[in-house]
């Protein structure tokens, strides 16, 4: 189970320091199916939103080792 958390929290580094901007979620999200552009203007709001959180939190509570592998 550790090493699967362990692999979880590397993709989600990953995923941070790619920094995805609206087009990129936009174009994942359809590519997921969702097409109705008041759920898409939702979905890519809540994951700009949620992206920034977690970013946030790493900034403020990880150490420099997270924070570079986050981008930050």
């Amino acid at each position: 189970m550790k090493q699967k958390r362990s692999r979880d929290f590397r993709t989600l580094l990953h995923f941070l320091k790619t920094r995805f901007n609206e087009d990129t979620i936009r174009q994942e999200l359809v590519i997921s199916g969702i097409d109705n552009p008041d759920d898409l203007d939702d979905y890519i709001s809540l994951a700009l939103r949620s992206y920034q959180q977690v970013l946030d939190w790493i900034e403020k509570n990880g150490n420099n080792t997270i924070r570079h592998k986050a981008g930050l």
